[in-house]
């Protein structure tokens, strides 16, 4: 039961950073396109962090968030960069 409850409080510390960061994030926003992505699959924190680090890593993507409890990736693109592409 703490390891549960330990486990909640680092999932609402881990949504908290991303809200945060998506706030920062949205600046962006008015210099390219967005996409939201649904995901699926992920089974903690650390897939999350890998799946960014891997968007991050695409070309034509700006910067990615991806948030775990949500299941949802949100991916700036550059300018020129079709959606289709990611």
């Amino acid at each position: 039961m703490k390891k549960m409850q330990q486990n909640q409080a680092r999932i609402k510390i881990i949504n908290k950073k991303m809200e945060e960061k998506e706030k920062n994030m949205s600046s962006d926003a008015s210099s390219g396109k967005s996409v939201n992505l649904s995901l699926s699959g992920m089974t903690c924190a650390s897939c999350a962090n890998i799946i960014e680090r891997t968007l991050n890593k695409v070309p034509g993507v700006k910067k990615a968030s991806v948030n775990f409890s949500a299941e949802k990736a949100l991916v700036f693109l550059m300018k020129k960069t079709p959606a289709k592409k990611i």
